[in-house]
């Protein structure tokens, strides 16, 4: 079976969607199946500070593709002229590779990107499919009147173009019950990751790290607080280090205390 997978962030390195993806792959190689990811834009901000160089190449057996440079360029103009080839491009050569797709894996919730593939996956006949690992518009909380009329239609009709959907969690499973064409299927792949990325500690002496939203609304910040603070009586001596904006979450002052 031949996978293609459109990942609309960084790769090979980037952050948890582009691990996470990375892994799924992996996992659908080792099962027998021909795997691709195509990264639909430039990602790199800066060329000084940027992690992936190369258009095209395999990383880890897992082959990758971006339509063009991944380095994004320093003019709004270029950006802009890039972001629009890139589409095309990534149309273009799904459509004219070797090796028909069988899947159509997705990580985007761009509008029109998903009805763009919902096309090009009647014409090219593959199961059209999405990875999530959030709720939709999550951080959407001030909603204006016309943006409640779009995040109302978008969850009503969009979800039900996928023929299957995975998800994280079961409360994710359960949330896409009624918002996904009653023929398609769901699964649920919760987050995994490659331990041999990470440093083995002697004694277990290693610290605690959490990296992400420094939010309770989002990722429950607090809770996670309150768990090491009960972890910590039963095994003390462990750091907890977290990673994040700690500026921009309304949990500051508590998190701070």
């Amino acid at each position: 079976m031949n996978i293609t997978i459109i990942l609309n962030e960084a790769y090979p390195h980037g952050m948890a969607a582009t691990n996470r993806m990375h892994v799924d792959a992996k996992r659908f190689k080792e099962r027998g199946h021909n795997v691709e990811v195509i990264i639909p834009r430039p990602t790199e901000r800066h060329k000084t500070k940027a992690l992936n160089f190369e258009k095209q190449g395999e990383y880890e057996g897992i082959k990758f593709r971006y339509p063009v440079n991944p380095v994004r360029s320093s003019s709004f103009i270029k950006r802009r002229f890039n972001d629009f080839i890139s589409f095309f491009n990534t149309l273009w050569y799904i459509a004219t590779k070797k090796s028909n797709t069988d899947i159509l894996l997705i990580v985007d919730n761009r509008w029109y990107m998903i009805i763009t593939y919902k096309l090009f996956s009647l014409i090219d006949r593959c199961k059209f499919v999405l990875e999530i690992s959030e709720f939709p518009f999550v951080f959407a909380v001030e909603r204006s009147f016309f943006r409640k009329i779009y995040i109302n239609l978008y969850i009503k009709h969009l979800f039900k173009v996928f023929d299957g959907l995975i998800v994280i969690s079961d409360s994710l499973y359960d949330y896409f019950v009624d918002k996904i064409n009653k023929k398609a299927k769901r699964i649920i792949v919760p987050i995994i990751t490659n331990t041999n990325n990470f440093k083995h500690t002697p004694n277990n002496s290693g610290e605690i790290v959490y990296t992400g939203a420094l939010n309770q609304f989002k990722d429950g910040i607090m809770d996670l607080l309150q768990g090491y603070t009960i972890f910590t009586k039963k095994t003390p001596g462990k750091k907890l280090v977290l990673m994040g904006d700690l500026n921009v979450s309304p949990n500051k002052e508590d998190v701070i205390e």
